[in-house]
């Protein structure tokens, strides 16, 4: 078998999260005739699969290769220690990435963003002032990413205003946009801005589901604002949505 054909096998082998099949493909071709794209197609199916430590052990193998390594493999990396929780080390790959001369793009950056909870929150706001000096374009996926960070150290009011300056790049919030900042507005203890969040989203015709609602009645609770709790369940229970299915999860849960 060519790497070529190795290289697509293991990947349909990805999308079908058949991670131990990838392997044994990829461990069936001779050394000599790998690839850069055969170890990355193995370690972006032990990532897809969520085998973090697999996707990293074969990144290991490709540096200790003669082999060059591209954007996709340390996107695929970094990935992986988004899974781990490794945020030192993805910012780690992202000063290697640069060293080697590789361009990074908008992906590799969110996926780095997405690690930084464990961090303190300008460390995520910092790679989205990286992002705008390389000439990358900032999207939602940006944001989300940054605002759950921000949530994680307890800086609510850091998440409304990237919130607010996503809105004035133009750049359309969506369901997650919404939960991340309504979750991190129960956290802080907010519940007039958890309120607000959920008002915004029916104004820009958002759905919103059982983790918007539940979470914004659990912020007026948190606050001992019974009363606004009561209205919000009330109104949502009167209204068309009381009908779908995950209304009635909600129900349970009173």
């Amino acid at each position: 078998m060519s790497a070529f054909a190795a290289t697509s096998a293991i990947s349909r082998c990805g999308r079908q999260l058949q991670w131990q099949q990838a392997l044994e493909i990829f461990w069936q071709l001779p050394e000599a005739a790998a690839d850069t794209a055969l170890y990355n197609a193995a370690s972006a199916a032990c990532e897809r699969a969520g085998h973090w430590q697999r996707a990293l052990e074969l990144f290991s193998g490709l540096l200790a290769s003669a082999l060059r390594l591209d954007r996709i493999s340390y996107s695929t990396a970094i990935r992986a220690c988004r899974r781990a929780g490794a945020a030192g080390a993805a910012l780690h790959l992202l000063t290697q990435m640069r060293a080697a001369g590789v361009e990074s793009d908008v992906i590799v950056y969110n996926a780095a963003i997405s690690t930084m909870g464990q961090l303190p929150w300008q460390e995520s706001l910092r790679l989205m002032a990286e992002m705008e000096a390389s000439l990358l374009q900032l999207d939602i996926i940006t944001y989300n990413s940054s605002i759950d960070v921000c949530g994680e150290n307890s800086e609510w009011r850091i998440s409304l205003l990237l919130l607010d300056d996503a809105a004035h790049r133009k750049l359309q919030p969506d369901a997650i946009t919404y939960n991340t900042a309504i979750s991190c507005c129960e956290d802080g203890e907010v519940w007039q801005q958890a309120l607000r969040m959920l008002d915004e989203m029916q104004q820009k015709h958002i759905r919103a589901d059982v983790f918007s609602y539940s979470t914004a009645i659990s912020a007026c609770g948190k606050c001992f604002y019974w009363q606004e709790a009561l209205v919000l369940y009330a109104a949502i229970s009167a209204s068309e949505c009381w009908r779908r299915p995950w209304m009635k999860a909600l129900k349970a849960t009173w």
